[in-house]
């Protein structure tokens, strides 16, 4: 048996604002993350998912480290 919980958020102006950048930050590192994933494929017709995943954390860390930082604010 599944379960699961529904919760409706209802963040002020500036936590919507962040959340927003959040979301849209997470869906520019998943594309950029599958097309080098792409690349490689394509080249070595193999994929290291381990190195893919370190590239895009050492590449974005920063950026989405300070995007949540203003979420806590």
């Amino acid at each position: 048996m599944k379960r699961w919980v529904t919760v409706k958020l209802q963040p002020s102006k500036e936590h919507e604002k962040a959340l927003f950048e959040l979301a849209q930050a997470t869906a520019i590192i998943w594309n950029r993350l599958n097309y080098e994933r792409l690349k490689q494929f394509k080249e070595f017709g193999k994929i290291d998912f381990g190195t893919t995943e370190k590239e895009a954390y050492y590449s974005f860390k920063n950026w989405v480290g300070g995007l949540i930082t203003s979420l806590n604010a």
